[in-house]
């Protein structure tokens, strides 16, 4: 009897080791219960923006270190990238610039004929203050004198006009108002005093 109870005792403890090693070792969630495992999204790489061609007459160059640089038609280099615009703004300056000159030397030559046309006048009216019969020299100097003023005179005007159109469209690109405008206004009022002085020589 003892001896069937040690094998019963034995075997019954057996039993009790094979279940519990079982309920350790199992898996803890069902193969119902589990998750796929979601696949991570590429990273879309974002597109570079297409860059804006060169304005006409640039190129592209590299340094010994690698850095881009650009050249202009002119072999004038930069770092910045030039644009369309800033070739627009740079032109207006120019032409506004140029209009300037312009403006500055017909405004010379006008002075020089209004001041020939003066000293031919002074001849005549000394010539005829003298009694001297025949002035007919003394009055066709006088004459080419005045029409080469008028030319003159035509010429100013015309280049005032030129440097408004210029600082018009300097305005325009630029969004900006110019100082240069005070100097088209200051012209005008030059002109405005030439004209009435070439009014009255003719007589009008």
């Amino acid at each position: 009897m003892a001896v069937a109870a040690i094998v019963l005792g034995a075997a019954m403890l057996g039993v009790g080791l094979t279940s519990t090693m079982t309920h350790e070792t199992a898996p803890t969630t069902t193969k119902a219960e589990a998750k796929p495992v979601e696949a991570a999204k590429p990273v879309e790489a974002k597109a570079e923006e297409p860059k804006e061609p060169l304005p006409p007459g640039w190129t592209e160059e590299k340094d010994a270190m690698g850095e881009t640089y650009y050249v202009s038609p002119k072999n004038h280099s930069q770092w910045e990238r030039p644009t369309a615009e800033d070739e627009k703004r740079k032109e207006a300056k120019h032409a506004v610039a140029a209009a300037a000159e312009e403006v500055t030397k017909s405004l010379a030559e006008n002075r020089r004929t209004h001041t020939a046309v003066e000293e031919a006048e002074k001849k005549l009216e000394s010539a005829r203050s003298s009694g001297n019969e025949d002035v007919s020299a003394e009055e066709e100097e006088v004459k080419k004198a005045k029409e080469e003023d008028e030319v003159t005179l035509k010429a100013y005007n015309k280049a005032v006009n030129d440097l408004e159109d210029a600082e018009a469209k300097l305005k325009t690109v630029t969004g900006a108002r110019r100082r240069g405008n005070r100097r088209v206004q200051t012209f005008r009022r030059r002109s405005k005093r030439s004209s009435k002085n070439e009014r009255k020589r003719l007589g009008h």
